[in-house]
């Protein structure tokens, strides 16, 4: 079935509303509508017949498959395992997804974390931050591959040698923005996953856009959003997480910065619960019992060698900020970053003399 759900696929502007008008008429038989669907019955859906025709004239769909094989592409259909069971159960669920990388399955708990194209280096700074940490607790990060808290997102799980999955509004053929084409593969190479609802040379269109963030809420056990417009798709993803009855946790802003507007108006609804830091993050998955489904990974494994030449001074006594600085060339910014890090990692902890102490 899933080759004909592929094959009307192909038919560019054959959205998801006109999916489901097809499945609805031919009683969800795809290979009925495509192989046997008349002039007439597509006439009563108000589809262009036309369209279909030329598609079964250009496309031999079991080679449009294997190529998709040839590029490690895998289609899933809610008859296979793999599909997601996030998917299964919310309002417009996919027909098909387009998956390269892992398996969805053997990902661990997942973690959206998502915000404007056009962030504040600060808010980029935070992201990266928080995909880093999420990825060192041994959880999968959600985003839209986009500029931006996107991009920041993917890119600390990325470093932290961790997992995420990049949701497209294009074919995994067509990466978008293309300039993210080498983090694509970064993310696949570190283990993570591509998926998209569209075929492998699928461009982007707005409602694409618009569609792709309700897959991102699905997924997802808690959505993070960093920075949001009083408009933005972060928001519209927001609204999915809520209807879907995810946890939302929200980073307020400043009111006169236009990136700060969307978040502190779901704070102000009651539509997401307040976080100011990556610390109060972990705090909240602690305690709601995610991190424990998690498979983490040794923390060591995800310091850099300044991370380990402080850790190891520590180890040793020298555990006052100060001494710190005197005894590494490092700046007092990279430091004390370097110690937050390492403080939610459980590796070190505050001594009752304002020094740092190492955990076992």
């Amino acid at each position: 079935m899933k080759k004909y759900i592929h094959g009307f696929n192909l038919i560019e502007g054959v959205t998801w509303e006109k999916l489901a008008k097809i499945t609805t008429y031919f009683a969800g038989d795809f290979k009925e509508a495509w192989i046997k669907g008349k002039a007439k019955d597509f006439e009563k859906l108000g589809l262009d017949f036309a369209l279909l025709e030329m598609a079964r004239n250009k496309y031999d769909l079991d080679k449009s498959l294997e190529k998709l094989w040839e590029n490690d592409i895998e289609a899933i259909s809610e008859v296979d395992e793999e599909f997601p069971s996030e998917f299964r159960y919310i309002n417009r669920k996919p027909f098909l997804i387009y998956r390269k990388g892992a398996h969805l399955n053997s990902l661990g708990p997942k973690i959206a974390v998502v915000g404007m194209r056009k962030a504040t280096l600060a808010g980029e700074k935070l992201t990266f931050q928080i995909g880093k940490t999420l990825a060192g607790k041994g959880l999968t990060v959600v985003s839209g591959l986009a500029f931006g808290i996107d991009a920041a997102a993917h890119n600390g799980v990325v470093q932290a040698k961790g997992q995420t999955i990049g949701v497209l509004a294009s074919g995994i053929g067509k990466i978008t923005p293309s300039s993210h084409n080498i983090l694509a593969e970064q993310i696949l190479a570190s283990g993570g996953s591509i998926i998209s609802e569209y075929p492998m040379t699928s461009e982007a269109m707005k409602y694409k856009f618009i569609d792709r963030n309700r897959l991102i809420a699905a997924l997802s056990n808690t959505v993070i959003i960093v920075e949001a417009a009083k408009r933005s798709g972060a928001l519209i993803t927001a609204r999915h997480a809520w209807e879907q009855q995810k946890d939302i946790l929200v980073f307020p802003g400043d009111p006169g910065k236009v990136q700060a507007e969307g978040c502190n108006n779901l704070i102000k609804a009651g539509e997401g619960q307040l976080v100011n830091s990556v610390g109060d993050i972990v705090q909240f998955l602690q305690d709601k019992g995610v991190l424990k489904r998690a498979i983490t990974k040794n923390p060591i494994e995800n310091l850099n060698q300044m991370d380990r030449a402080i850790l190891n001074l520590i180890r040793e006594g020298v555990g006052e900020t100060e001494s710190i600085l005197e005894e590494l060339p490092v700046e007092m910014s990279e430091l004390l970053a370097s110690l937050s890090n390492m403080e939610i990692a459980g590796l070190i902890t505050r001594g009752n003399l304002l020094n740092w102490l190492p955990v076992n």
